[in-house]
């Protein structure tokens, strides 16, 4: 019986683990299947609560969005219409001004959301016009500056005139004394003469005398906006106009833009100030004269000494572009080169001036003063001038990666060629050793606008036949052939003009008389045909005109501040 229980036992237990395995087996299947089942639920839950997260944040957004709109649209309208009220007279505000002055500030704060095309059709830009002839200020304000803004779009300017807006433009200027007015006048006067067409019909309309008194307030008491705005548009008027330009030496307009550049300290006024003088003088001898008689060229010097062209470049910039474009004539030519100082000025700024743009000018005025001038080159040559420029031409050429420093380069070089058109300026070369200094960098570059500045520079210093043949005769020879000119010539006529159908005579002609012998330069000698070097470009290559861009007045941007705003309101 022992043996026997024992053996059940043992088969009891087996047949129990088998059991239990099985049931083990199917309890882990089962928990395996539920665990995937509560991963897949898990997953979905997830998917899900993500793209509720995210279309929350989406719609939070976009209210946030909403409400900050709104709530610049409420800003600049309670801005603007203090900044009215604030300088007009009127004591009261009846419905009718009120529905007028909030139709026009919301043209000025939505004028980006509105198609040009659905302005004219709905006739807009008409009532504004006809809102100018009220008497409230708060009715012409905003109309004057609803205007403004939808005239920054090209295919109202024509139209805005076309509906009598000059006329009601001019009496406003006359007659208003509200400083917010007269400047929006002014900025309406500045977009709308960006349209060619419409600089005659200004001219016509009397607006641009008009300006010119606005600019030390004639008539009216006027602040540093209305004198920005008023510049800014008169810089358009004349941009591209010779009338215009004439007209407004013919208005005596001249001397209140000089007298702004002697009184005033705001940097903005300053610029558009002599960038009016860079359009009146440009490419007209008779209005650049004109600038000089009324003492603009000790005006600008003494912007261009007082001012920190290292802090505000393009002050001194817009005062070299004036002095190059006043350089149009032989008269004024030498006019300029004998104003004291201004040479030592323009050297001083060539040697320190960090922005390649300023150094650019810099040699855009050296060669404006120098062309064709040889009293001009004298001076500029003894007085640094040589020095400066190689020092620059060396940095700008090393550093030729850049368009701007090509450009800079290639301007540096033709200041420096025209100066060495005029023989005794090579000893100034010879002296600081640029000639070696510019064979050097033929030798090391390859950009082929960079090998046809510094080709100019070489066969301005080029001796001419008979020069070499007297040299020869003395057993000795030329700089350019001491340094071996000719191979970097000739790296210039097939490294440069490479791409160009036609290499220059001035070059042709420099490699032919530096591969002479002696009997063949005694042969051309013997004809008597001296090789006169002519000015290397036009004359309009120093010759500019400037224009600025009218801005619309909605100052108050997207403020980062207001984020969170849409919590507390919900």
């Amino acid at each position: 019986p022992s043996e026997l229980y024992n053996s059940l036992l043992l088969k009891f237990d087996k047949s129990l683990s088998n059991t239990i395995s099985s049931f083990s087996k199917r309890v882990n299947q089962a928990f395996e299947k539920a665990e995937k089942r509560l991963f897949d639920c898990e997953m979905s839950l997830n998917r899900c609560i993500k793209a509720i997260t995210q279309k929350c944040k989406a719609d939070l957004i976009t209210a946030e969005e909403l409400v900050n709109k709104e709530l610049r649209s409420k800003v600049l309208m309670s801005q603007w219409t203090n900044g009215f009220l604030s300088s007009s007279n009127d004591n009261t505000l009846d419905p009718i001004t009120f529905a007028l002055s909030r139709f026009s500030l919301n043209i000025c704060v939505s004028f980006r959301d509105i198609s040009p095309l659905y302005l004219l059709k709905t006739s807009v830009h008409k009532q504004l016009v006809d809102y100018l002839s009220l008497e409230s200020d708060l009715a012409v304000g905003p109309a004057c500056m609803a205007l403004m803004h939808i005239s920054l779009f090209d295919e109202l300017k024509s139209e805005i005139v076309s509906v009598g807006a000059l006329p009601k433009l001019l009496k406003l200027m006359v007659t208003r004394s509200s400083k917010t007015i007269l400047t929006q006048c002014c900025k309406l006067c500045g977009s709308l003469a960006l349209h060619h067409p419409n600089k005659t019909l200004i001219a016509n309309s009397g607006c641009i005398h008009a300006l010119f008194d606005l600019i030390l307030g004639a008539h009216t008491d006027v602040d540093s906006n209305i004198q920005y705005a008023t510049l800014c548009a008169l810089l358009n008027v004349i941009y591209q106009s010779d009338s215009n330009r004439k007209l407004a030496v013919e208005l005596n307009g001249i001397s209140p833009v000089l007298s702004i550049l002697q009184s005033s300290s705001h940097d903005d006024i300053l610029i558009v100030a002599i960038e009016i003088l860079v359009n009146i003088s440009y490419n007209n001898g008779y209005t650049a004269n004109c600038i000089l008689l009324a003492g603009g060229g000790e005006v600008l010097l003494q912007v261009l000494e007082s001012g920190d062209f290292l802090r505000q470049p393009y002050m001194a910039y817009a005062a070299l572009a004036a002095f190059a474009n006043i350089c149009n004539s032989d008269v004024n030519q030498a006019h300029v080169g004998s104003i004291q100082n201004l040479v030592e000025a323009a050297v001083r700024i060539c040697d320190r001036a960090r922005d390649t743009f300023l150094v650019t000018e810099v040699a855009n005025f050296f060669l404006a003063c120098v062309w064709n001038c040889t009293i001009n080159k004298a001076r500029v040559a003894s007085r640094g001038g040589c020095a400066a420029l190689v020092k620059r031409i060396k940095k700008h050429a090393m550093a030729s990666s850049s368009e701007e420093d090509i450009r800079c380069t290639e301007k540096l070089c033709l200041a420096l060629s025209s100066i060495l058109l005029y023989s005794a300026s090579h000893e100034r070369m010879f002296v600081i050793g640029g000639l070696d200094e510019i064979v050097g960098l033929c030798r090391q570059l390859h950009e082929p606008r960079i090998l046809q500045g510094l080709a100019k520079i070489v066969v301005a210093m080029t001796p001419p036949p008979e020069e070499l043949l007297r040299l020869h005769k003395d057993d000795s020879k030329a700089p350019v052939e001491r340094l071996d000119a000719l191979t970097v010539l000739k790296k210039a006529k097939f490294g440069g003009y490479s791409d160009m159908q036609t290499v220059p005579e001035w070059l042709e002609k420099a490699i032919l008389y530096l591969s002479m012998t002696d009997t063949s330069l005694r042969a051309l000698s013997e004809q008597e045909q001296r090789w006169l070097k002519v000015e290397f470009v036009a004359k309009s290559e120093f010759c500019k005109e400037l224009v600025v861009e009218v801005h619309p007045d909605a100052t108050v941007q997207d403020n980062k501040d207001f984020r969170g705003l849409i919590f507390s309101i919900y």
